[in-house]
């Protein structure tokens, strides 16, 4: 039976190149859950942390954060783009 293995192998490589056609770059997101494009995934964002500072005085200051916008794969594959 080594047509059974060759055949294996052949639709193994067909739906190889076909996922790689149809997947390239749709895995990527920005670090910012409210931007939907990489158009618009630039700049900083500022966001609340949900802590405050209490000082004596009543003072209360909430803590926010400032991130920066970026267009990256949320997983640790970086697929053969990332050899350069």
């Amino acid at each position: 039976m080594p047509w059974c293995r060759s055949l294996t192998l052949i639709f193994f490589l067909i739906s190889a190149v076909l996922g790689i056609n149809l997947f390239a770059g749709k895995m990527h997101r920005c670090t910012d859950p409210n931007v939907w494009g990489e158009a618009d995934c630039i700049g900083t964002v500022i966001r609340p942390s949900g802590s405050q500072l209490r000082f004596s005085g009543g003072l209360v200051i909430n803590q926010t954060l400032v991130q920066s916008r970026e267009w990256i794969l949320p997983h640790r594959y970086k697929g053969p783009s990332a050899v350069r």
